[in-house]
């Protein structure tokens, strides 16, 4: 079992589940490049399937491509996954308080660019987390009530956070 823990960057480390994975790790001239071409993980909150490349350049940051497709999700458990040191604290305890629960039937993943402009709301690269919710359950607003049964989809970019609905009730 492989856990992950970054306290700098996640508020919470990640469960120990199933990696797998081919790795490659190569110098091409002054740049550093790894890549993992086929990566699978299962663990309690997701399975995921996808892809990593990564070029590290002297006194620069990381340039990544990271794409998964992951399905079986814990919604309940979003702020786990959440890169704090990139959000404004605003935005990060709002989507803490405010995903309550739900299914991750599942979506997609694409981290792409210089992780020095992450979360790319200047451009330099491009964030973006499409997946598909049942039974979710958001607190927009401490004085609001509750929407739950929400079915339908969350689309969290680097410039916003939206909940397209097929269906709900409060």
């Amino acid at each position: 079992a492989v856990a992950f823990r970054d306290p700098e960057l996640f508020a919470q480390p990640w469960p120990a589940g199933a990696l797998e994975s081919e790795l490659r790790w190569e110098r091409k001239g002054e740049d550093w490049q790894f890549t993992a071409p086929r990566i699978g993980i299962r663990h309690p909150d997701l399975k995921a399937q996808g892809s990593l490349a990564m070029v590290w350049r002297p006194g620069q940051r990381p340039l990544m491509d990271l794409q998964v497709a992951f399905q079986d999700g814990n919604a309940a458990v979003l702020d786990r996954y959440l890169p704090r040191e990139h959000l404004p604290p605003a935005t990060a305890n709002w989507l803490k308080a405010s995903v309550q629960d739900g299914r991750i039937r599942d979506g997609q993943l694409v981290l792409r660019g210089d992780l020095g402009r992450f979360p790319f709301r200047d451009g330099g690269g491009e964030f973006k987390v499409i997946a598909g919710i049942e039974e979710g359950v958001l607190r927009f607003h401490p004085d609001w009530p509750e929407l739950e049964a929400i079915y339908g989809q969350l689309t969290l970019t680097g410039t916003g956070f939206r909940v397209d609905a097929r269906s709900a009730r409060s």
